[in-house]
Order: C-alpha cells, then sequence, then structure tokens
C-alpha cells in the first residue's frame, strides 16, 4: 500500500464547474479536453460530475496501467454499456474468467493461420473494386470500407459471405456502437427496461444479429467442427490447456460479436483515415505509389509482399498514430497505487488515451505534421511502446492486431495500384470520437483511375 503522505498530489485540470467540475469539456468536447491536457501536467486530475478522475500524459503512467499493476486497474462500470452489445467476450471480460478467454483463443491468432486469410483478404478487396470501375458518381469512402470489411470478417470468421448483409448488419453495428457510446457519456440512462423507441430498436438489432450468429454456431455443428478452417471452427475446437474445457455457446457469441465489432469497425476507420490522409499529402502518396510500383509491377499483393513494402506499413502507422481508432480506453482503481511519484486513490476513474499520447510534443517531433518516416526503424529505436499504442499493450492489448495490420497492408496497395481518391469539394471532415474515431459525416471521394 502506498504511503500517500509522501506522494505527490496530481494537479487539477484548469476551470471546473462546482458542481458538474470538468463533465462539460470532458463529455462536449472531448478530443479538445485530452488534447489541451497535455500542459496539465505529467499526470492530472479532473472531475467529470462527482467521479474522481486522473489522466496521464507519460509512457509511465500507460505502463503501470497497462501492464505493471495491470490487476488493480479493471475496465469497472465504464464498460457496462458495451457489454449490452458485446457480452462478456475479450473487450468486456475481467479476471481469470478473460484470462481463461485469452488463452484459448491465442492460437487461433498465430500469424501462420491469420496468413491463410489473405487470399480471400485480395479478393474481396478486388470485388470493390470492380464495383466502383462501373460507378460514375462520387462514393462515401467510410460506408464501402465498413461493407468490405465486414465482409472479410463474414469469411475470415464465418466462411459465409457477408455481402448481401452487410448494408444490414453495418446499420445494425453502427445504430448499437452510437446506442451504447451514449449511455457511456450520459450521467444518467433511461433504464433498459422501458419501451422506449432507440432501446427497442437496439434490441431489435442485436437480437437480429444474435440469431445469424446461433444459427451458423448450429450450422457448423451439423457439418463438422473440422469441415471449414475458419475462426468459427478454430474457437469450437480450442481447449483451455487446464482445464480442457471449450466455450459454451453462450460465450461463443460473445467472443464472435466482439469479433465482429472489433474486426470490422477498427479496419475500416483506420483505412478511411489514410486515404483521406493521402488526400492531404500528395508528397506522401507520390511516394507509396512508387513503392507501390516497384515492388508489385502491376501484379495484386500478396502477404510476402509486405515485408517488401516498408513505407506501406509507415503510412499505415503514422495514419493510426494521429487517427487512432479506439482514441480512449477507461479503467477504475480498485486499490491506491503510485504512478510516477504520484498518489492514485482506490475508485479513481482512469483515462488512456491514445489520441493525446501520440500528439505529446516531449514524444514526437513535429506531432500534428504527417510524416511516416518517424517509424522507419532508425527513428523508432528506443521508443517507448507506451508511447505509440493504437491497439492498447500490455497483457490486453489487442488479440487481433496482426490480422488489422495484415489486411491494411494488403488493401492500401491493392486499391492505390488501381484508384486514387480525392475528397468531394466543401465537404466537412469532422470527427465525431464515439467508441470509436469515426467521421462525423459520410466521406465523400472522387474516385481517379490510375
Amino acid at each position: 500500500m502506498p504511503d500517500n503522505t509522501t506522494l505527490k498530489i496530481p494537479p487539477r485540470a484548469p476551470n471546473p464547474h462546482w458542481l458538474l467540475g470538468h463533465s462539460v469539456a470532458f463529455l462536449k468536447f472531448p478530443l479538445e479536453f485530452f488534447r489541451e491536457s497535455l500542459g496539465y501536467g505529467d499526470i492530472y486530475g479532473y472531475r467529470v460530475g462527482h467521479l474522481p478522475s486522473l489522466g496521464g500524459n507519460i509512457p509511465e503512467f500507460y505502463r503501470r496501467v497497462l501492464q505493471e499493476n495491470a490487476k488493480n486497474y479493471v475496465k469497472g462500470e465504464y464498460y457496462n454499456p458495451l457489454k449490452l452489445l458485446l457480452g462478456q467476450g475479450l473487450v468486456t471480460s475481467e479476471g481469470d474468467f478473460w484470462l481463461k478467454q485469452r488463452r484459448i483463443q491465442q492460437p487461433a491468432f498465430h500469424r501462420q493461420r491469420m496468413e491463410s486469410f489473405a487470399d480471400m483478404i485480395v479478393q474481396e478487396g478486388a470485388k470493390m473494386l470492380d464495383a466502383w470501375e462501373r460507378r460514375d458518381t462520387a462514393i462515401a469512402l467510410d460506408d464501402e470500407l465498413f461493407h468490405l470489411t465486414l465482409t472479410v470478417v463474414g469469411h475470415a470468421l464465418f466462411s459465409v459471405d457477408f455481402s448481401g448483409d452487410s448494408q444490414q448488419l453495418g446499420d445494425a453495428l453502427t445504430f448499437a456502437v452510437e446506442f451504447v457510446n451514449k449511455r457511456i457519456y450520459n450521467v444518467v440512462s433511461a433504464p433498459m427496461f422501458m419501451p422506449l423507441p432507440e432501446i427497442q430498436r437496439f434490441k431489435r438489432d442485436v437480437k437480429m444479429i444474435d440469431e445469424k450468429i446461433f444459427a451458423m454456431i448450429e450450422q457448423r455443428k451439423r457439418e463438422g467442427i473440422e469441415s471449414k478452417q475458419d475462426l468459427l471452427s478454430m474457437l469450437m475446437e480450442m481447449r483451455d490447456e487446464d482445464t480442457g474445457e471449450g466455450m459454451s455457446e453462450q460465450q461463443l457469441r460473445d467472443e464472435l460479436m466482439t469479433m465482429i465489432f472489433a474486426g470490422h469497425e477498427t479496419t475500416a476507420i483506420s483505412l478511411m483515415w489514410i486515404f483521406y490522409a493521402l488526400t492531404q499529402h500528395k508528397e506522401v502518396a507520390e511516394k507509396l505509389n512508387n513503392e507501390i510500383t516497384s515492388v508489385l509491377q502491376g501484379r495484386t499483393p500478396t502477404v510476402s509482399d509486405t515485408a517488401n513494402m516498408p513505407y506501406t506499413k509507415q503510412v499505415i502507422q503514422e495514419t493510426m498514430r494521429l487517427y487512432p481508432p479506439v482514441w480512449i480506453y477507461g479503467r477504475k482503481a480498485l486499490e491506491d497505487d503510485e504512478i510516477a511519484g504520484y498518489y492514485v486513490k482506490k475508485g479513481t476513474y482512469i483515462t488512456l488515451s491514445p489520441y493525446a499520447m501520440h500528439r505529446n510534443p516531449d514524444l514526437w517531433e513535429n506531432p500534428e505534421h504527417f510524416n511516416p518516416e518517424r517509424f522507419s526503424p532508425e527513428r523508432s529505436k528506443g521508443r517507448s511502446p507506451y508511447a505509440y499504442f493504437p491497439f492498447s499493450n500490455g497483457q490486453r492489448k489487442c488479440i487481433g492486431d496482426g490480422f488489422a495490420m495484415m489486411e491494411m497492408q494488403l488493401l492500401v496497395p491493392l486499391m492505390l495500384q488501381r484508384f486514387r481518391m480525392e475528397l468531394v469539394p466543401n465537404q466537412q471532415i469532422v470527427f465525431n470520437p464515439l467508441i470509436t474515431l469515426r467521421s462525423k459525416f459520410p466521406m465523400m471521394m472522387n474516385l481517379i483511375k490510375q
């Protein structure tokens, strides 16, 4: 137990309201709040309503919470609304149950197994591009990418083609994310038993997705688990090393729902911001195109090509630095703790913001500037893993980070071989910081054939 008489008390964020604390700034303008927090100190306190909270701007803060003393920092009530959608999947579960589930699933995400999906990713991307060839109007890039990544998830998880259902599923998931996000940030939310239109739609949408997932589980049981080499079969055949137990149907549902949500949402958002960034930085786009042309010589990319396209990876990494798809995480301290000489009181809510850390001028030279070269091996040497963590870090780092990176490293060159994009003039590009960092308005792009 730390001796709080010898520890520093974190400075407070300025201008709190006497009753609401920093609620207005935190809830209405969260990105601005965390960007301004870079000037508050290494670790700072603030208050959302009556809830005492801490944020941090140094790697030691994140290392302590996510790795060194991770057992003391649980997701807590902050994630309860997300459980309405994801149940007890890897994102929301805690403690020994989470550890058991992670242990069961980890082999399914080994690199060799993930690479077996590379050809499918390229084929689905090519289908989308073929459809673009027939378009003579601008596209809503975010919608197109959500449909593509949802289709990829369908093949990788279930060996089924979601393309016919992608609009229905995508709309349901988008509404569910917005619904859950409101309940996370609202100080008071209506009980789920109330027959309000929003609550009823959320329940219908989740029920529709559930029915599809349970139907696919039942079909796989009839066909035989070994009949497919997808993640559903892998998860159904996995057993805990210590107990020999597999997953119940409900747990399978929760993990599959988590993968559907996380597996398509974050990748689509990252791809959207990549192509947006390329419209703003022509010199980066030119260098990227030169690498793609030199390595691929007009053929479609394969997984073995990704190692020979380092600049492609750096563009992806730099985009995820400035536009991290999951821009904030939450934790709650179970017991008193000490971080970098500061006192952390039991019950304090902890906010971890890659969006802010990735803009810290003490860690990043000219942090607002888009510069993929900062991720070259030479410039990355010695960088703390807690200065850059778009997939989180520590023991709860995203289990699918390797799959997501492979998918983007294949799709970016595939798309740029056939099209470059230009923003439709006079549109607003505004962040919409929900659970993920979406665009508030559809991102409309003109397609120019390469």
